[in-house]
């Protein structure tokens, strides 16, 4: 395999090595709003990515905030699209890399808008909270420590 050939196969591998972590962040994220069970506890995802004030929520404090980000995303509907965005590119001869580039940087963007409806649904959850449901959730999280 000639110098251009090794080029090209490190490209490939890098920019599925890229797809998997976007594929990974972005299932994190629509896991976190279309799935709060884990009895009575977290989900997995969201405690990803909320991180430690995921696992001092109350239950329902954690419902109502998926709840909201299930309202506001067309996830199913967008997963698809990507879906067939990535296999269309994945199907150019020449492969393009560009191209490629291009599709996992959408990806990303909408990843991280999701990042932040997200905490933007938890700081709409905990505005509405009395000083004492607060003070509640500060304790659960210094016992974490």
């Amino acid at each position: 395999m000639g110098s251009l050939g090794k080029q090209r196969m490190f490209w490939r591998v890098l920019l599925a090595v890229s797809l998997a972590l976007n594929l990974a962040v972005l299932g994190v994220v629509v896991g976190l709003a279309l799935n709060v069970r884990n009895g009575g506890g977290p989900s997995p995802h969201m405690t990803l990515r909320m991180g430690p004030i995921a696992q001092a929520l109350a239950r329902e404090d954690r419902r109502a905030i998926a709840r909201e980000l299930r309202e506001k995303l067309p996830a199913r509907r967008r997963g698809r699209q990507d879906a067939e965005a990535l296999a269309e590119v994945l199907m150019l001869e020449p492969f393009d890399p560009a191209a490629m580039q291009e599709v996992l940087q959408t990806r990303s963007r909408y990843a991280a808008q999701v990042e932040a409806m997200g905490h933007e649904a938890l700081i709409n959850r905990i505005s509405q909270m009395t000083h004492e449901q607060r003070l509640l959730i500060a304790q659960r999280l210094q016992r974490k420590r």
